[in-house]
């Protein structure tokens, strides 16, 4: 038997939703009927079948496949690492350099101009305190 993951299987002719204990000619109508189904939650990305809500928010989390913000309410994932990272600066405020959240895009600019030596006159950055002033 093959196998491709919880719940779901191959049996050389069929694929089979165990839960449901439905049976697919093809694997393409298996996913179909994993998307549209109720009795149990669907994982897109990782074209996995999950028993729960609760059990798919876990996976979410878990996943290495997923970006989640784990600073937002209701937990967002991104397409990418790099939306997640967007996302963080932008809405969280997030120094992503010095892993830490601040309070507002002024105390952003403020840590950028003091920690790391950012001249918001020319929208650079500098390698030491002593070449930002060079410019300032």
């Amino acid at each position: 038997m093959g196998d491709l993951g919880p719940y779901l299987d191959y049996d050389g002719e069929d694929y089979i939703c165990t839960i449901c204990d439905r049976w697919f000619r093809t694997e393409g109508a298996l996913f179909a009927h994993c998307r549209a189904t109720t009795r149990h939650e669907w994982c897109e990305r990782c074209r996995r079948v999950l028993v729960s809500e609760d059990s798919k928010n876990a996976h979410i989390r878990a996943s290495k496949r997923h970006n989640i913000c784990r600073f937002c309410r209701e937990p967002i994932d991104f397409e990418t690492d790099g939306d997640l990272r967007n996302h963080l600066v932008d809405d969280h405020y997030a120094c992503l350099e010095c892993n830490i959240l601040l309070k507002s895009a002024q105390d952003v600019l403020s840590h950028d101009i003091s920690v790391h030596y950012y001249c918001d006159s020319c929208d650079r950055y500098f390698g030491n305190e002593n070449n930002l002033r060079m410019v300032s």
